[in-house]
């Protein structure tokens, strides 16, 4: 019934994208409006699905295996290296760094009924994917078995459990006071899409099936749409105005247990991942880049944190819209170096034409620059809707 050959690199590749990003969404909607996040939501899973495959088609043009890094190194040179570098970095550890703040915040509830030990148990979920991660690879098929098999079962129980006890008064409203809150879920959105530093790793995992990789990234991504809608209806649906800045502390204990299982796979998947770039790409040693991924964030997190800063919609908003923004202008400018000449025939090819770059980089730059205004003035804008 099932291609394993496809269902497992889905599984990979599902279980790195989804994360806290996931459980973020809800509460931005909220503060926007459902009806525009949903028109976002299916927005930003086009462009994210269009840039993937061109991702796929850069990769499989290229003769070498590479990381990102070493892909715009190779067409965009020491640049594009530089640039795609600071794009990864950015991104990673934005990520990383607010895994560590969902995951501080979902054990303190859990055990405490408070969040008031966010820091304590963010530490001590440092420490367990610290660990883990020096394995990499070794243990990366198993945790994403166990991450995919996660995502289902959330998609199940909520459909099962919360559907009939929505309310349709939460997702009828629309008009904001502040026309500016509409694009508040657009970082976040694209944070939660993320997993371009992975589909490397799909690829070679598909090296013996090149040809179904297509199929790969569209159903990953669908399957990503549908959790993402299905949690930010279920969780706006029955909270309203009182939808928390993490979602899975609205749905109770089982929830919240199954979310910190989803946000444990992607955090290790991530930091597998940049490892592996920092080894492949930039020629580091195993220790060392073992090292700069693991202590460069909790350095950051202890700073945001003692200076009130670590706030889920501001590291995800940002990280999306800055680090997504410059990896996919990355994406169009090497796949029109791709287009013009390749190493070897790609398994397949993705339609192309410069008016596309042209309408996606206008849209990101637009986001980058509201991230980076809204940042200034957040309190405000989450208070004024």
């Amino acid at each position: 019934m099932f291609d394993l050959n496809i269902l497992k690199p889905t599984a990979v590749l599902v279980s790195t994208i989804i994360g806290i990003g996931m459980f973020v969404i809800p509460f931005t909607v909220m503060k926007s409006s459902y009806p525009v996040g949903l028109l976002l939501l299916i927005v930003v899973a086009l462009i994210v699905l269009l840039t993937k495959l061109y991702l796929c088609e850069i990769i499989l043009s290229t003769e070498n295996k590479n990381h990102l890094i070493g892909y715009a190194n190779k067409y965009l040179g020491f640049t594009g290296k530089n640039l795609m570098l600071v794009a990864l970095i950015f991104g990673i550890y934005s990520s990383i760094i607010t895994y560590m703040i969902g995951l501080g915040t979902s054990f303190s509830y859990i055990f405490t009924k408070t969040l008031n030990y966010e820091l304590i148990f963010s530490i001590l979920s440092w420490i367990f994917i610290s660990f883990l991660s020096f394995f990499r690879m070794k243990i990366l098929d198993i945790s994403e078995t166990i991450g995919f098999s996660v995502i289902v079962l959330i998609l199940i129980l909520l459909i099962f459990v919360y559907t009939n006890k929505i309310s349709l008064k939460n997702l009828n409203f629309l008009y904001r006071k502040n026309t500016l809150n509409y694009l508040l879920p657009f970082g976040v959105m694209l944070f939660a899409f993320m997993g371009y530093t992975i589909i490397p790793e799909i690829t070679d995992i598909m090296k013996d099936n090149k040809k179904d990789i297509k199929k790969v990234i569209t159903l990953s991504v669908l399957i990503c749409f549908i959790l993402f809608a299905t949690v930010m209806t279920l969780v706006i649906g029955l909270k309203g105005t009182d939808t928390p800045h993490l979602a899975t502390l609205a749905l109770g204990s089982g929830f919240i247990v199954l979310g910190i299982i989803t946000m444990l796979t992607s955090y290790l998947g991530l930091s597998i991942a940049v490892i592996n770039s920092f080894i492949i790409d930039l020629k580091m040693n195993e220790k060392k880049a073992w090292l700069l991924c693991i202590f460069i964030p909790l350095i950051i997190y202890l700073f945001l944190y003692y200076t009130k800063n670590n706030m889920f919609t501001k590291l995800a908003g940002i990280g999306g819209a800055i680090s997504a923004g410059l990896i996919i202008y990355l994406i169009f400018q090497m796949i029109e170096q791709t287009k013009k000449k390749t190493e070897r025939e790609p398994e397949f090819k993705v339609y192309y034409t410069k008016w596309i770059k042209y309408v996606i980089i206008t849209i990101f730059v637009g986001a980058i620059v509201f991230e980076l205004y809204t940042t200034k003035n957040l309190k405000y804008y989450l208070k004024n809707y």
